[in-house]
């Protein structure tokens, strides 16, 4: 996977993925080659053009 240009929470991969695949962002070193996986994104923020973190 080659990932491009970034913009905000936004980044463009440009290689490597095919129309409809799933990218983990969060927890990918818990993963092992044939679990079961379940995508929870309840808690995930919603993406932003232009985030401000309250940590900032």
């Amino acid at each position: 996977m080659r990932v491009g240009e970034a913009r905000g929470d936004f980044v463009s991969i440009t290689t490597g993925l095919k129309a409809g695949e799933t990218v983990v962002g969060t927890g990918v070193f818990k993963l092992r080659n044939g679990m079961a996986v379940a995508i929870n994104n309840d808690l995930a923020p919603k993406p932003q053009m232009n985030p401000t973190p309250v940590d900032s």
